[in-house]
């Protein structure tokens, strides 16, 4: 992972730069063989490579330094805008696991609370069916308040709601 300070070094070099798009085109001196120059769209020349028996080469070079031109600012830019998403992503995963340790939480709650439930709905089976049917009425409200209790609104103190 490149660190900040190499993505400040290239961008410092892209500023340096003669500004583009870069293109490549033809350079010749008098009658002697012509030489890949790259140059800015006017076609004012950045840099001229000579011949040196590699002339496919010239070209190729010629043509990955121009293009250079334009992908490396949008490559440190897109760089940039990665490691901010990563950035937003580590925090929703904090944030997640806030949410799974709540929802332990009240899970080992439910837990406890549903032992003493059937505590209860057994003791109401020993009863008579009025008991029976207000039991398993309790469990249910119990159950539902479980459920409802992490997100039920507070209610601030002193607010008549009558």
């Amino acid at each position: 992972m490149l660190q900040e300070q190499e993505l400040n070094d290239m961008q410092a070099l892209v500023d340096a730069a003669t500004p583009g798009p870069w293109g490549i085109g033809r350079w010749q001196h008098g009658n002697g063989p012509w030489a890949p120059i790259i140059s800015v769209e006017i076609g004012a020349p950045v840099c001229r490579f000579d011949r040196h028996g590699r002339p496919d080469k010239d070209i190729a070079d010629s043509a990955f330094i121009a293009a250079a031109r334009t992908f490396v600012p949008a490559a440190i830019a897109r760089i940039r805008q990665l490691e901010a998403l990563l950035g937003n992503h580590e925090s929703s995963l904090q944030t997640n696991q806030v949410l799974v340790k709540r929802l332990q939480a009240v899970q080992e709650v439910v837990d406890s609370r549903k032992g003493e439930a059937m505590r209860d709905y057994k003791q109401a089976q020993e009863d008579s069916e009025e008991s029976k049917v207000a039991a398993a009425r309790m469990m249910e409200v119990q159950f539902v308040g479980l459920a409802l209790e992490p997100t039920a609104p507070q209610q601030k103190g002193g607010e008549n709601n009558g």
